[in-house]
């Protein structure tokens, strides 16, 4: 009987997680608009209606194809064409490949370099602390876009440079944010003892230290992840992200700009696409720090 309690424990343990997970709402909320980009992405990579970049001048300007009508019409455009005849719901498919992609590419780098700066100025203080905490001082001063603005000017326009621009402007996120949490585990007595019997500092800052903060720096990590997707849609709706012929959700709202008080659609589609990924990023980022219990603040 004994053995069988045992072995029901972890399962109790799990389905008790999940329904913790299942009741929060701002995780839940998040999840499933985050699903619907996710999904739509992917599908992208196999299969769109149309050509993202096939001209159809015969199907210029066309609005979107009512659902009554789309078993029988002969040119379905579910979210309508823009005006040199390209598919808009096409173009937004694979608009989410780029925004997922420099998203990626810039939280993934902005965590590694900011946590590891965070490690070194928190558990070595001093001269090392003073340094690394100006340097993102300075940084954090700038206004993002401004800098971004800055980079693609010196560097040029293109994926590139956006991506660069965006880790280097999330870095300091990573760096304080995690610091933070740092100084207050280094005063921990466990902490305390590695250093009294000599162990390696890289050691008890990748090994010990780094694995208390991990709640954290997923938190970060989700509230990063929307500044990084509306700061190239930015760039991209002023000219400097993501270039022609590829689609990107902010080129195609500059686009549709000239057109929206006769043609809206073609501006609401990109401009609900950046609203769900960052709303849907903010509020899981909500949910996921009420479930790990990770205090972050979004003006760090």
């Amino acid at each position: 009987m004994a053995k069988d309690i045992t072995k029901a424990k972890p399962s109790r343990i799990k389905n008790r997680t999940l329904r913790k997970i299942l009741r929060n709402r701002n995780f839940m909320v998040g999840f499933c608009l985050l699903m619907i980009l996710i999904i739509m992405t992917l599908v992208s990579f196999f299969w769109t209606p149309y050509d993202p970049n096939e001209l159809d001048l015969m199907s210029r300007k066309l609005r979107p194809t009512p659902i009554a009508q789309w078993s029988t019409a002969e040119n379905v455009h579910i979210a309508g064409t823009d005006d040199v005849g390209r598919d808009i719901l096409s173009r937004i498919m694979v608009s989410g490949q780029k925004a997922f992609q420099i998203g990626l590419s810039c939280v993934g780098m902005a965590m590694v370099f900011g946590v590891t700066l965070a490690l070194f100025a928190a558990y070595f203080g001093g001269w090392v602390d003073n340094l690394i905490m100006r340097l993102t001082d300075a940084f954090k001063s700038i206004p993002s876009l401004m800098f971004a603005m800055m980079m693609a000017g010196v560097f040029g326009k293109g994926t590139r440079t956006t991506i660069i621009a965006i880790t280097m402007i999330l870095i300091p996120q990573f760096t304080r944010m995690t610091r933070a949490n740092v100084l207050k585990i280094r005063e921990r007595e466990y902490i305390q003892w590695t250093t009294l019997i000599g162990m390696n500092k890289l050691r008890v800052m990748f090994l010990h230290i780094l694995p208390n903060v991990l709640s954290v720096i997923i938190v970060t990590a989700s509230l990063a992840f929307s500044e990084a997707v509306l700061t190239e849609a930015s760039l991209s709706y002023l000219g400097l992200g993501v270039q022609p012929p590829d689609a990107s959700w902010g080129s195609l709202l500059n686009a549709a700009q000239a057109l929206f008080t006769i043609y809206p659609y073609m501006a609401i589609w990109p401009g609900m696409m950046v609203t769900i990924a960052v709303l849907g990023f903010n509020v899981m980022g909500d949910g996921l720090s009420e479930l790990l219990n990770a205090k972050v603040s979004k003006e760090a």
